[in-house]
């Protein structure tokens, strides 16, 4: 099912507690997939410190999820993220206000190669 990257963020921020999976692209250019939840605020593998956060991810449109794999918080990037998957149902994200994959062209997959490559050679001209 292909939704808007705003439904997707609305669907990201609705999960709290249950386990989702998001695809999405990293700062690198690589992409990612991270099985886990939101609205973790401990947890025995991560312990807060209790310092907060230095700034509002939600600035930078970013997320915090506890991955489940990895045993520890980390950040999704809400603007870049490809497919997310909540209560079994897969769903594809393709950019707001975009028609249709059935009548539109080129593919909103083409769209997102487009700036999973943008990504990585702007990853490459910073290093």
């Amino acid at each position: 099912m292909e939704i808007s990257r705003t439904k997707s963020v609305d669907l990201i921020k609705r999960a709290k507690g249950k386990f989702i999976n998001v695809k999405f692209v990293k700062k690198d250019g690589t992409e990612r997939s991270l099985t886990g939840r939101t609205g973790v605020h401990s947890s025995k593998h991560a312990p807060l410190t209790g310092t907060g956060m230095s700034y509002d991810p939600n600035d930078y449109g970013l997320m915090t999820m506890f991955d489940s794999h990895k045993k520890a918080y980390r950040m999704v990037n809400l603007n870049t993220v490809l497919e997310v998957t909540v209560d079994g149902v897969n769903y594809k994200v393709v950019p707001d206000n975009a028609p249709s994959s059935k009548n539109h062209n080129p593919s909103s997959n083409e769209l997102m190669e487009k700036i999973v490559d943008l990504m990585r050679l702007q990853n490459n001209i910073l290093k």
